[in-house]
């Protein structure tokens, strides 16, 4: 299965069974953790196996939420610094790692909500300034669990509703895989604009105006946005698109968080 195919078939795993991983295959995994290239390298982000499943019972009990009761044999703790772009840093590095989970036959899930600092302490030690932002289950399916999904039946925006312009049909395939993201609720909060002026796409998030929704909702869309990013990236590979992500000006619209442009490499020379 190609990583791009992963994107249309992951889904969320909450039942594990309680075998662990080898040990081969852990370190797999770190290597791909270590090796997986991020959306901003100048934000200190740190990712923290805990093989030891059982260990982070205290922590993940605060914060499951609407989750469930997830127990995995093993989890990624991302902490980061705070700084413009660390959410959607998180995101897009690190749905690059679930989706090579994924191809591994090995199940992920993401565990959002906040995290106790204190709580953190007695399982990693973390350095100055990071925070604790977000936990990934990942571990064998459950037996009666199936890993993955049929694309037909997931529930996604048309593409007309979160692209503002016209696109052709190689960039029509790269933007469909943007809405196979993974989003808190399902909230689907990506808007892509087309500039043909500047020979663009500006990545942006809706702005939340509800006082609730923004609460809930604001900084998870940022992770959100970010691993929609890094499903274009995976497209753009997949058909052959050299792009890259880079911030530039246009006549932003208020009713959208611009985030970063996508462009062909060159195209604005």
């Amino acid at each position: 299965m190609e990583l791009y195919d992963t994107i249309f078939k992951r889904k969320s795993i909450r039942k594990y069974s309680r075998g662990k991983l080898s040990k081969e295959l852990l370190e797999k995994i770190n290597k791909i953790v270590k090796n997986t290239d991020r959306l901003y390298n100048d934000i200190n982000m740190q990712v923290h196996m805990i093989e030891d499943g059982e260990s982070i019972g205290k922590i993940i009990s605060g914060i499951i939420g609407s989750y469930g009761k997830i127990k995995a044999p093993h989890y990624l703790l991302v902490s980061s610094e705070e700084k413009e772009g660390y959410l959607e840093n998180i995101g897009y590095t690190l749905e690059y790692v679930v989706l090579q989970l994924t191809k591994m036959g090995i199940a992920t899930c993401w565990i959002g909500g906040q995290m106790k600092k204190k709580l953190v302490k007695d399982i990693i030690k973390l350095e100055k300034g990071q925070l604790p932002i977000l936990l990934i289950s990942f571990g064998y399916p459950e037996e009666k669990e199936v890993l993955l999904r049929n694309p037909e039946k997931i529930k996604r925006k048309d593409l007309s509703e979160i692209v503002v312009g016209d696109i052709d049909e190689t960039w029509t395939k790269i933007l469909n895989a943007a809405r196979y993201a993974p989003s808190a609720v399902n909230s689907q909060p990506w808007r892509f604009i087309v500039d043909n002026e500047q020979n663009a796409i500006h990545a942006c998030v809706i702005r939340r105006k509800n006082i609730i929704t923004k609460h809930f909702l604001e900084k998870t869309n940022m992770i959100d946005i970010g691993i929609a990013l890094r499903h274009i990236d995976i497209a753009a590979k997949y058909f052959s698109k050299d792009i890259e992500f880079k911030k530039i000006e246009f006549n932003k619209d208020k009713n959208y968080i611009y985030i970063t442009s996508i462009v062909e490499k060159n195209s604005l020379e």
